[in-house]
């Protein structure tokens, strides 16, 4: 017996089903954040990137605040003014790591590890750390610590030279192809403003 398919009645369903699935997909991506807010010449910054930063930067304030027994300003800055921030700092982190790979070419990974590896050998360091920062140790070495190490590996080279990282920042971010993918923020060409330019 053969089967026979109404097109009229199965292709729409089909069309129906694929879209649905599609409109799924497209919102479990904008939920989870892995949709980009900037992108740093070839590389991008996700959203889920400046939430998490934007956690782990509140928890160290209220470590900071605790420890200190300090009270939270009379002007405290807006949440889209923190935003800003951190976005810069992860626009900043990003041309830091182009730069060490620029710098230590092949030797990228060898000179990385071994920096990461001494950081590594000092427990007080990583249970301090990993206790301000409220994470894992994993979490820690991935979030806080890997990007001090390419700074200080970056700084040393720089030392070399005759340079601050302040100054090749300063330059990086000039010739650097930086674009912001939101509305409520904008690169003003050092860093990121929130409102609209």
């Amino acid at each position: 017996m053969k089967l026979h398919l109404n097109p009229l009645r199965t292709y729409p369903r089909l069309i129906a089903f694929f879209f649905l699935v599609l409109f799924m997909a497209i919102g479990a991506i904008l939920f989870a954040g892995f949709f980009p807010i900037a992108r740093v010449n070839s590389s991008w910054v996700l959203a889920k990137d400046l939430d998490r930063t934007m956690q782990i930067a509140d928890y160290y304030y209220r470590a900071i605040q605790q420890a200190y027994g300090l009270k939270d300003p009379e002007e405290k800055p807006t949440k889209e003014d923190l935003q800003a921030e951190v976005l810069t700092s992860l626009i900043e982190d990003q041309l830091i790591s182009e730069g060490v790979r620029r710098e230590t070419g092949n030797n990228y990974e060898e000179v990385f590890q071994s920096r990461l590896a001494e950081q590594l050998n000092d427990e007080e360091l990583l249970q301090a750390g990993m206790a301000l920062y409220g994470l894992s140790y994993d979490d820690f070495v991935r979030e806080v610590l890997s990007p001090s190490v390419r700074a200080d590996i970056l700084e040393s080279r720089l030392y070399v030279n005759s340079s601050t990282l302040d100054d090749w920042l300063r330059s990086e971010k000039g010739r650097a192809d930086i674009q912001i993918f939101s509305s409520s923020y904008f690169w003003n060409g050092d860093l990121v403003e929130a409102g609209k330019k």
